[in-house]
C-alpha cells in the first residue's frame, strides 16, 4: 500500500536534510571550496498571531518562529537558531525583569531574557494532566510569572525558574481550562474559564497561599467568550473583552475591584467603546493589549487605540483600518502601542507585520521566506552562491 506524506512531514524533512549539511560543509572546506558562515531558518513569517513590547523591542510570533523588531531592523529566532518548541500558543513580556515568555501548545516555555533563551519543560514534564498542558496566557506579579494552561494556572519564580504552587481553579480545586489571566498590582488575580460551571469570571487573591475563586458582581452568565483580560493600570480596572455568540456582539467591560474588599469587583460597560460604539458591534475582538496609557484592541477589520491621559479621561487616537492600505493587506490578529515613538505593530494574516506612526506611515515588515508550511518541493534558482556556471538542477 502507497501510503502519501503529508506536506508538513516533508517540510520536516528538508528541514533534517538543511540542519544535516554541517558535515557536508565541513568536507567542501577539506577540499577547497568554500563553507557555509551561517544558517538562516525557511519558516513563514507573513502571519502573526501573538505580539507583545519590551521597551523599544517589539516582539512577533507566528506559529513556529519569533521576530523581535528594533526601529525597523528584525531578528528572527526558531528552532534553528534559540527557540526549544514548536508550536507558538501564548507571548507576553515582563518589563520589571524585562523578561519575554513564549508559550507553547505541549506546555514547554522559553524565556528571552538579553538575547538568550532559556526553556523551562516542568509543564512538559510532569505526569498529571496530560493531555492539558497548553500554555492559554501568562500574568507576572511580584517576581513570579502565572502560567495559563488547560488544566489550571502554574506559578514560577523568574529569577530562578523553578515552579511553584499550581492554582486549580475548578470547583473543590480541581482541573479547569484558563484561557486568560492577568493580576493588578495588588495581586488580584482575574481568569477566564469556558468550562467553569459558574460560566462566570473568576477573582482570586494570589496572596493567598490557596486562594478562593468567586465571581465579580454582578452575576454575569457568560453565553459567548472572553478570550482576552489585561489590567489598565492607567485606569485602574481590569478589561475585559466579550465576544457575545447570541447577539454576535463584540463588547468591552470594566471589571473593577472595590476598595476595601481584595476579592469582589464590578462589572460595566466600557465608556465609549461598549455596546453603544458603532465600530465596536458585530466584530470579533480578537486582541486586547494595554502598555502605558494605552488601550489597543484589534478586531477582524481594524485596530482602535485608545489614550488615557488622565483615569477616566480618554482621547480617541487611531482606527487602524483597510482604508489605509491597498485591498486584501490589512487582517489583524494582534497589535500593541508604543507610547514613546506613537507607533503601533499590528500582527497580520498572510503580509507580514504592519507598522503604524499616526495613520500616515504606514510599512511592512515582511523576512524573505516561504509562503506557508505547506511546501512539497525545493527548485534551486539562478547560478548559486558562488556564481557557479553549471546550471543547477531541481531537487
Amino acid at each position: 500500500m502507497i501510503r502519501r506524506i503529508s506536506p508538513k512531514i516533508l517540510l520536516t524533512l528538508f528541514t533534517a536534510l538543511l540542519l544535516g549539511l554541517p558535515a557536508q560543509a565541513q568536507s567542501d572546506k577539506v577540499r577547497g571550496a568554500e563553507s557555509f558562515d551561517f544558517w538562516v531558518d525557511h519558516l513563514p513569517y507573513n502571519s502573526f498571531y501573538h505580539i507583545a513590547a519590551l521597551d523599544d523591542l517589539t516582539f512577533a510570533a507566528t506559529e513556529n518562529s519569533l521576530l523581535i523588531v528594533h526601529q525597523g531592523e528584525y531578528e528572527r529566532l526558531s528552532r534553528v537558531n534559540g527557540l526549544t518548541g514548536s508550536n507558538i500558543t501564548a507571548l507576553a513580556s515582563d518589563e520589571n525583569s524585562q523578561t519575554v515568555w513564549i508559550g507553547y501548545a505541549n506546555g514547554r516555555l522559553d524565556i528571552w531574557e538579553n538575547g538568550a533563551i532559556q526553556s523551562i519543560v516542568d509543564i512538559v514534564e510532569t505526569p498529571s494532566y496530560t493531555g492539558l498542558k497548553q500554555v492559554n496566557d501568562f500574568a507576572f506579579y511580584n517576581g513570579k510569572a502565572y502560567v495559563a494552561t488547560d488544566f489550571g494556572v502554574v506559578e514560577f519564580d523568574i529569577a530562578t525558574r523553578l515552579a511553584g504552587r499550581t492554582l486549580l481553579l475548578g470547583p473543590n480545586y480541581t482541573p479547569v481550562e484558563i484561557l486568560s489571566i492577568d493580576i493588578n498590582p495588588d495581586g488580584l488575580a482575574l481568569a477566564w474559564s469556558p468550562n467553569h460551571p459558574s460560566q462566570d469570571l473568576l477573582l482570586g487573591n494570589i496572596t493567598e497561599n490557596n486562594p478562593n475563586w468567586s465571581a465579580p458582581t454582578p452575576a454575569w452568565t457568560i453565553t459567548g467568550s472572553i478570550d482576552h483580560i489585561c489590567w489598565h493600570d492607567a485606569e485602574q480596572t481590569f478589561i475585559a473583552a466579550y465576544n457575545d455568540l447570541p447577539t454576535g456582539q463584540s463588547l468591552l467591560y470594566r471589571i473593577t475591584p472595590q476598595p476595601g474588599n481584595p476579592i469582589t469587583a464590578t462589572k460595566a460597560a466600557y465608556p465609549g467603546m461598549g455596546n453603544s460604539h458603532p465600530t465596536m458591534m458585530y466584530h470579533n475582538i480578537l486582541d486586547l493589549h494595554t502598555t502605558g496609557q494605552t488601550l489597543t484592541v484589534t478586531r477582524n477589520y481594524n485596530v482602535l487605540t485608545r489614550t488615557a491621559t488622565a483615569p477616566l479621561t480618554y482621547t480617541d487616537s487611531a482606527n487602524i483600518s483597510g482604508v489605509l492600505f491597498a485591498e486584501g493587506v490589512f487582517n489583524p490578529t494582534c497589535a500593541t502601542h508604543d507610547d514613546a515613538t506613537g507607533t503601533t505593530y499590528i500582527g497580520n494574516r498572510r503580509t507580514g507585520l504592519i507598522r503604524s506612526r499616526n495613520l500616515t506611515d504606514n510599512s511592512r515588515i515582511l523576512p524573505n521566506a516561504p509562503y506557508s508550511t505547506r511546501g512539497y518541493k525545493i527548485i534551486p534558482y539562478g547560478l548559486g552562491r558562488n556564481n557557479s556556471p553549471v546550471p543547477q538542477t531541481s531537487a
